[in-house]
């Protein structure tokens, strides 16, 4: 959901990239509104920064986020090299917020709006301030240290975010506001519990009426990290009529960006197995951790559901297969008949 702020921010920042990401430039409108406005693409926007993680005052190019392994209440220092890679002066504000997933995987993380609860709330740069804003000119850069203040109190397992550079080059009606971050994993000591859970699974059959051994199965579910450490899955699917009969090969999809607490709702299609009346898909998940690093059984889990179907294919290709049979066997004796027939004549004469 989009509103305007000051300058009109994202209510979620959506990152494509898997790692250092940055948020196509968007123009809104220099005045404030409460109300929602639209958001539209700079078509010949040549404005652009840009950051990465620093280490000894300059871009580090060998890490593509900022990753520590910390106990409760052990801090952490680093620093976020920011450039401007464009042609005007711009305003930058660096801050820190909490990351989601978002309901088809996306890595969101909160608006500048929105008050970080977790791991944004613990980044902290100069004098202690949450944000810190600075001027860039152009083909400028600036290395800018900040500090991640573990609380005594934080729970095992992974807390994600992201460290945001936020600029605004202002125009005259709008204003172009661009967003570029780096993520941001603090993974905190303790018992680490890697759990999946497998919901709300539904199968439908979609018989194929030109083909009665074929149909589609549509099964959709939902797949939740109830535990404390990001995970992907590989979710494959299989299907059987009755007894086990005409049994399909597994498919197989994996869910990317389970961050702890998310949900995710999926829908896979499976060639089914033919127009039995009762199809049963069977949902087998293995949990995949993100790091090696994290000494844990990975989980793992089976649902079963079953779906009927009117067998439309062999309700329209048995009818047409008993006419066939009919006229064959028709003509089968005709033919004989008349070969029977030939043969008195031949006698007779």
């Amino acid at each position: 959901m989009l509103r305007n702020l000051q300058t009109a921010s994202i209510k979620a920042i959506s990152i494509a990239a898997i790692t250092v990401f940055s948020l196509t430039a968007v123009l809104v409108p220099a005045q404030a509104s409460s109300h929602q406005t639209d958001i539209r693409l700079a078509a010949t926007d040549t404005d652009a920064i840009a950051v990465n993680p620093a280490t000894n005052g300059t871009a580090d190019k060998s890490r593509t986020r900022f990753d520590y392994q910390l106990n409760p209440g052990q801090p952490a220092r680093d620093s976020i090299y920011v450039v401007n890679t464009g042609s005007s002066v711009q305003e930058v504000t660096l801050y820190a917020r909490d990351a989601f997933s978002g309901p088809k995987g996306d890595f969101l993380i909160q608006d500048q709006s929105v008050e970080a609860t977790d791991v944004g709330s613990w980044v902290t740069f100069a004098d202690g301030e949450s944000s810190y804003k600075f001027t860039l000119k152009p083909k400028g850069f600036v290395t800018v240290p900040f500090n991640v203040l573990t609380p005594t109190n934080a729970t095992p397992g992974d807390h994600i975010g992201a460290v945001i550079a936020s600029s605004v080059t202002k125009g005259k009606n709008l204003n172009i506001v661009r967003r570029v971050a780096v993520r941001l994993y603090a993974r905190l000591s303790g018992q680490v519990q890697a759990r999946l859970k497998l919901e709300n699974v539904y199968a439908k059959t979609y018989p194929n009426p030109f083909n009665p051994f074929a149909s589609n199965e549509i099964v959709t579910y939902d797949i939740s990290n109830t535990g404390n450490v990001e995970l992907a899955a590989d979710v494959s699917i299989t299907t059987s009529g009755p007894f086990g009969l005409f049994g399909s090969a597994p498919q197989t999809v994996r869910v990317t960006n389970l961050l702890p607490g998310s949900k995710r709702h999926i829908s896979q299609t499976v060639s089914g197995s033919g127009q039995l009346l009762v199809t049963t898909s069977s949902v087998v998940f293995a949990g995949l951790l993100s790091s090696s690093s994290v000494a844990s059984q990975q989980p793992r889990g089976r649902v079963d559901v079953t779906s009927t179907s009117f067998p439309i294919g062999w309700m329209i290709w048995l009818p047409l297969i008993a006419v066939a049979l009919f006229i064959s066997r028709i003509l089968s004796s005709r033919s004989r008949r008349a070969r029977q027939r030939g043969r008195a004549r031949e006698e007779a004469s």
